[in-house]
């Protein structure tokens, strides 16, 4: 409660640093959280868990995942939850997940998503018909095998082979970072 009241009177740009100071720790705590209980959850040494990270293998998917749920924690849920909490003592009321968004806005919102689709396909399009000066062909090669290689690792990410495969994908893909996206934007 008296941090509460230290930081209502603290100047924007004190709460901005506090602001990064909070997404630098949340992500560096889970990170090593992360790290940490992956090894005996994976059976791997921090060797092999090193290794293992630098390879697009789809033998490391299963540990990308886990990976990715708990930074994606570490850096778009806590953060938000803890700024809320010093900054106002009541993280509901900060964030505003004690109201329900009005039917009018989940409609447009719907509609926005909707006939945002062909845009960002014509988006695509355009960005994979870039060519690059002939003096930069060796740039434009490297970039787009390393394109080619996040596409591979992204199909690997996303393929699910029963139900309880494709709800870890959805939570670790969708549910997490929008859930996080909302309470960072929203604090």
């Amino acid at each position: 409660v008296m941090l509460t009241a230290v930081f209502k009177e603290s100047s924007n740009f004190t709460k901005f640093i506090f602001i990064l100071f909070s997404i630098l720790v949340g992500f560096t705590v889970f990170m090593a959280i992360g790290f940490i209980t992956a090894i005996p959850i994976f059976g791997v040494s921090i060797d092999e868990l090193t290794t293992n990270l630098k390879k697009a293998n789809p033998a490391n998917i299963s540990l990308l995942k886990y990976l990715q749920a708990v930074y994606s924690i570490g850096l778009f849920v806590f953060p938000p939850l803890m700024i809320a909490y010093f900054f106002n003592g009541k993280v509901g009321e900060y964030l505003k997940t004690d109201k329900m968004p009005f039917s009018l806005s989940v409609i447009i919102i719907s509609l926005i998503m909707v006939f945002a689709l062909p845009l960002i396909n014509y988006l695509m399009i355009l960005n994979e018909s870039i060519t690059f000066p002939p003096m930069l062909k060796g740039l434009e090669t490297q970039l787009k095998y390393l394109e080619n290689q996040t596409q591979e690792l992204s199909k690997s990410f996303l393929m699910a082979d029963n139900f309880s495969v494709y709800m870890a994908n959805m939570v670790v893909m969708a549910v997490i970072p929008a859930l996080g996206e909302e309470f960072l934007f929203r604090g």
